[in-house]
Order: C-alpha cells, then sequence, then structure tokens
C-alpha cells in the first residue's frame, strides 16, 4: 500500500493488510487515484507502448495489481472496443476485482478474466501473455528480481511495463538500472523488452 507521508512512501508488506486496506477503499479508488493513474497510462502510450500495441495483434495483457481495471478501460477507449484483447487481471483485493467487474459488465466485445491472487506469485499461463504490466504496485513486490524472473521462465515474450516510485533514498528501481526510465511526476516507467 502506498500511502503519503509527507514526500516519504510507506509500503506494507503484509498481504492480508493489503487486502484489508484495499477492500476498504475500493468503491472511492477511482474517484481519488483515478486521475493518477491516467496520467502514467498517457506516458507510457506516449513512450513506445502505443507502438508496441499497434504492431500486435491478439494482444495477451495480465496486469499485476489490477485493482478496479483503470488500465483494461483506458486501453478500450484509445484501441476501441473491438480492438482484440485478452485482459487478465490480479489483484489480492476481491472488493477492487468487484468494483472493476461492475464497471466492465456491459462490455461484450473484450475478453477479461480476474483472479484474486498474490502479484508475488501471479498464476501466470506458461507461454501466453505479450504484455505483463505493474502500474503503482511495485511498492508490494517483496522481490522484483524474483518476479521477472519467475515472469521470463514462464515463456514470457513481450513488453513489461512498470512504475517504480521514488523515493528520497532511490531516485530509480534499484533493480531496473539497466533499463531506461520514463520519469513522470514521483514515479519512474520502464518499458521492457524480454
Amino acid at each position: 500500500m502506498i500511502g503519503g507521508r509527507g514526500k516519504e512512501v510507506v509500503c506494507i508488506r503484509d498481504l492480508g493488510e493489503i487486502a484489508k486496506v484495499y477492500d476498504r477503499i475500493a468503491s472511492i479508488y477511482d474517484g481519488v487515484y483515478g486521475g493518477e493513474q491516467l496520467s502514467k497510462y498517457k506516458a507510457a502510450l506516449s513512450n513506445g507502448l502505443m507502438n508496441y500495441l499497434r504492431r500486435i495483434r491478439n494482444v495477451k495483457l495480465a496486469d499485476l495489481g489490477c485493482g478496479t481495471a483503470l488500465l483494461l478501460n483506458y486501453l478500450l477507449d484509445v484501441l476501441g472496443h473491438n480492438y482484440g484483447i485478452h485482459y487478465v487481471g490480479i489483484d489480492v483485493s476481491i472488493n477492487m476485482i468487484n468494483e472493476a467487474l461492475q464497471k466492465l459488465k456491459n462490455t461484450s466485445s473484450t475478453m477479461y478474466d480476474f483472479i484474486v491472487a498474490d502479484i508475488n506469485n501471479p498464476p501466470l499461463r506458461v507461454n501466453y501473455f505479450n504484455i505483463v504490466t505493474s502500474i503503482s504496485a511495485l511498492c508490494n513486490f517483496e522481490d522484483l528480481v524474483k518476479l521477472i524472473t519467475y515472469i521470463s521462465e514462464q515463456g514470457f515474450k513481450g513488453l513489461l511495463l512498470l512504475t517504480y516510485i521514488r523515493t528520497s533514498l532511490n531516485k530509480k528501481c534499484p533493480v531496473c538500472l539497466e533499463y531506461e526510465a520514463i520519469e513522470h511526476g514521483r514515479e519512474c516507467i520502464y518499458l521492457i523488452k524480454i
């Protein structure tokens, strides 16, 4: 969980606590954080993701820490509801996923699935996804190197989109130092081709 205490970032590592916090704020999440999240999506799309999406068809996207599926809604608005995408949202909060399902109940042209699971051990289908995203959830990963290795071992070949909240101690994600970062407000956006 990311919470404001001045300019520092507070992370909760206990999975049960993370779920409780997001279950409590699920109904107001879009109103409070929606604008901030959309600005990250726009920055990522304008810096390479859109070109990647236009080159490939049959997009299979896993969204780790999907929340209320704001990313899927944004992609549908930008790319159109008939763009071929299979979206799988993975989140620890059942209430966030329920909010996502409510928003999508009238969307019939897109395949989407949601899984309540720990994003540290995401249940990814082997050799299936061509895009994996984690927007504003890196703080909740116990071991980012392990996650990136795990994603690669699942036969993932494609684009990994991550955002990392900068702190006074770390200006860039310590694990992603070898990759180019797009600085966006307090966060760094990484588009990593695997």
